[in-house]
């Protein structure tokens, strides 16, 4: 994540957490619980306002996260979430976990970043254990109005990343309209498993 996109989090934290925790993202959510086991440990990748944390954590999950923007970070140790000041290309786990939530996160990556992220997050994840991102597509690659970078997905580049990691396979894949209401904004919805241990 560049440091420009940091920058806007950091400067625009209450406002963005108060604009995005109300978000209504239990289908999304409940598509990716069907591959994480009930008693399981969840990774949440550019936690934002904590509300998918939060959701997890209230369904009986074990749950961490992990932001790179120190402001969000702070409103969330308030919340009392475990949160990490961590960009999630520098993101390094000692464990494994059951499953590894990146919603809206990985669009904020350049795409070589994004590509040997999925080369690796296996490494991350319970043979079993379920990886969801969701990434926009129809936008420009580069920075919007507000100082973020976007990384813009065409279903072809989804393609491609689900080849990457042999330890993976694709297990779900959907597009969604905005749940914020942003008009011509997509999402395409991606679950990837990691193969069991032979």
């Amino acid at each position: 994540m560049t440091d420009k996109t940091i920058l806007y989090y950091n400067n625009n934290a209450a406002e963005y957490v108060s604009s995005t925790e109300g978000a209504d993202l239990s289908e999304l959510r409940s598509r990716f619980l069907k591959y994480v086991r009930r008693d399981g440990t969840i990774a949440d990748l550019g936690a934002g306002s904590g509300r998918d944390m939060l959701c997890f954590a209230g369904l009986g999950y074990e749950v961490c996260g992990i932001d790179a923007s120190a402001e969000i970070c702070k409103i969330l140790a308030l919340k009392g979430l475990d949160v990490s000041c961590t960009r999630i290309e520098d993101w390094r786990p000692a464990g494994k976990y059951s499953g590894i939530w990146a919603c809206a996160s990985l669009l904020h990556l350049e795409a070589d970043k994004v590509k040997e992220f999925i080369a690796r997050v296996h490494e991350y994840l319970e043979p079993g254990g379920a990886f969801y991102f969701s990434v926009k597509t129809g936008v420009e690659t580069g920075y919007d109005g507000k100082g973020r970078f976007f990384q813009n997905f065409t279903e072809e580049d989804i393609d491609g990343l689900a080849g990457i990691n042999p330890e993976l396979e694709l297990a779900d894949r959907w597009n969604t309209a905005d749940e914020l209401g942003r008009e011509g904004t997509e999402w395409i919805n991606v679950i990837m498993t990691r193969r069991e241990s032979r």
